[in-house]
């Protein structure tokens, strides 16, 4: 016997469109990702910028004027961020 009178009666041609329909879904999606993932490079760059200036907004302050001290005969140490105005990033080495 080789599986005479043996047959499938299921009718597939539904289930062969809703896989034609999953696989274009999954291109779409896929060109999907791809955008985001382009806008996201984007966002990342506006980011970067904004951190460039906030990371910058203290350097651009100033204070002028003089300290008094209370008490006699002791020494400060004075430390002045001498950076050019503009973005400033700080390296730790």
């Amino acid at each position: 016997m080789s599986g005479e009178g043996i047959h499938n009666p299921s009718d597939l041609t539904d289930v062969e469109v809703d896989l034609a329909a999953i696989t274009a879904a999954l291109v779409v999606i896929d060109n999907e990702i791809a955008n985001l993932d382009a806008d996201l490079v984007l966002v990342q760059n506006d980011v970067t910028d904004i951190m460039a200036v906030t990371d910058a907004l203290p350097t651009l302050t100033t204070m002028s004027g003089e300290s008094t001290t209370t008490v006699i005969n002791t020494e400060y140490d004075l430390y002045i961020n001498n950076a050019p105005v503009g973005v400033y990033r700080p390296i730790v080495v």
